[in-house]
């Protein structure tokens, strides 16, 4: 079996899940060869891993040439590799990628799988936008032979925009079990060290978190925050910039490489993340695997990642005034009881050997 793997970029929580599946499938005996096609200045984000080859296309931004240069690379390694499993992942490949895979001429000869990584109609942007988003997956989904939901938010979405069920099926993201563990997170402290990890982009509420330390700056209180802020923005030409206050410090890092990002999630009290529409995302799970508490926007996607039983999360309204109030009251949430719940949560359910697992079964014809 050939499997292709293709993305139009990957930075992020889509190398995180491409990495671990690729590890897991060059180990599997029915795959005899195992291709990814990335953009060229994202190959370094993809691990370096025996059997696994790399093609890359030029990607300069997300635009018109940056599409058609995924498109006619894309194209090119179906007609010369003729992969019997093409696995797509994100809507712009999706998109481009099932085109591409029509005028190949090998659709009957090969499996679709699909994973969008949220669909686009999820995104917070117009109706009209929407529905032509809605429009376009539900046409292609006729060239597919399965689309991963990633959440079941993301799956009872989908069935409400009209695909149809056969089609649809929720493999949770998951991330490795961790040998190490954090034990950073205390209560009670005069001193914060909070951590965002992700593209600085509109969708991960980037200007959310902004706004809200600025509110936060001009507050009366004797806790100091340290916010330590890894990645990069990836989609978005807006300067989001971020300013140090007699309170506040601000650390920028850029996007870390895997060893170096294990020690911030190690060093922290807490992740927090502000999105504003997520399919699944990866960071949350990889704070979870090491116990660092999570401060999150209250979008049904993250609301999933919850337990009542064994709560482990602190949610604020989707705006800067609701995460700034949350961090002025940051003594009041009960981290040490939250990181002790998020490694028996992740353990039972998002472990990436039940993604693995999951994920190939789909691959068989």
């Amino acid at each position: 079996m050939i499997v292709l793997h293709a993305a139009e970029t990957i930075k992020g929580g889509v190398a995180t899940v491409i990495n671990s599946l690729v590890d897991y499938q060059v180990e599997q005996e029915e795959i005899d060869e195992l291709i990814c096609l990335v953009p060229s200045d994202q190959a370094d984000n993809l691990l370096n891993t025996n059997n696994l080859q790399i093609f890359q296309f030029q990607r300069k931004g997300r635009n018109i040439l940056g599409m058609l240069a995924f498109f006619f690379s894309f194209l090119k390694l179906i007609i010369q590799n003729k992969p019997d499993v093409i696995h797509l992942h994100s809507s712009f490949a999706g998109l481009m990628g099932r085109i591409a895979i029509l005028l190949s001429g090998r659709r009957h000869k090969t499996r679709v799988i699909y994973c969008p990584h949220a669909f686009g109609f999820l995104m917070q942007t117009s109706p009209i936008k929407k529905r032509i988003y809605s429009i376009a997956e539900l046409f292609l989904a006729n060239f597919t032979d399965k689309i991963i939901c990633v959440s079941q938010s993301e799956y009872d979405s989908a069935v409400k925009a009209g695909f149809k069920k056969s089609k649809l099926v929720v493999i949770h993201n998951g991330v490795q079990i961790k040998s190490k563990s954090n034990t950073f997170t205390a209560n009670n402290k005069t001193h914060y060290k909070l951590i965002f990890v992700g593209r600085f982009d509109y969708q991960k509420g980037i200007d959310i978190l902004s706004e809200a330390i600025e509110l936060l700056a001009k507050k009366n209180t004797n806790i100091f925050y340290e916010f330590t802020l890894i990645g990069e923005a990836v989609n978005s030409e807006d300067l989001i910039q971020f300013k140090d206050s007699k309170n506040i410090k601000i650390n920028e890092l850029g996007w870390l490489k895997p060893h170096q990002l294990e020690e911030q999630y190690l060093n922290h009290d807490a992740l927090v993340i502000p999105s504003r529409w997520e399919g699944f995302a990866m960071v949350p799970l990889e704070a979870m695997s090491y116990g660092l508490p999570i401060i999150a926007s209250n979008i049904e996607a993250f609301i999933e990642l919850e337990d009542n039983e064994q709560p482990h999360m602190k949610f604020f309204k989707l705006n800067s005034e609701s995460l700034s109030f949350c961090l002025e009251q940051i003594h009041t949430i009960d981290f040490s009881r939250n990181s002790q719940n998020s490694i028996k949560v992740f353990k039972r359910r998002y472990s990436e050997d039940l993604m693995n697992e999951a994920t190939i079964k789909l691959y068989q014809f």
